[in-house]
């Protein structure tokens, strides 16, 4: 049983629905019987067509990305901190890459200079919220 959250009736009430307990995960069960958990609902972009984390998976599947976030910079504008294994990868190179692997709306429309780490909780998730602030803001998609 949910009691709910430690002095925060607030929360409680927005997280309870009759009986359930809505957490804000986003998932689907694949053909095998397994829920598989993509996200949250906090970390959608309004009008951006893929969850950001489908997005950083592909940019992790390059082998010189260590890891990548994505953001919502003003309303409208999604935009791609990485954090590289190899120097040698240049921010035109990512691009290239992601550009290969996904629709061109779902591109960010600007990538951040690569960055030497990400801002973490501290349960170690990266805490998208502190990121715009963290990191100087420098053009390189489009």
């Amino acid at each position: 049983m949910y009691a709910g959250y430690w002095r925060r009736p607030d929360l409680t009430s927005a997280a309870l629905h009759g009986n359930f307990f809505r957490t804000g995960d986003i998932g689907f069960w694949d053909e095998a019987g397994y829920l598989n958990v993509i996200g949250r609902a906090s970390e959608l972009i309004p009008g951006f067509p893929l969850h950001p984390r489908e997005v950083e998976e592909i940019a992790h599947s390059h082998s010189a990305i260590k890891e990548c976030a994505l953001v919502e910079a003003d309303g409208k504008t999604v935009l791609a901190y990485s954090v590289r294994r190899d120097h040698e990868l240049s921010e035109a190179g990512l691009v290239t890459f992601l550009s290969s692997r996904l629709p061109a709306a779902a591109l960010p429309a600007r990538c951040a200079r690569f960055v030497g780490d990400l801002p973490r909780s501290a349960a170690g998730n990266i805490v998208r919220s502190q990121i715009r602030n963290a990191f100087k803001w420098e053009v390189c998609f489009h």
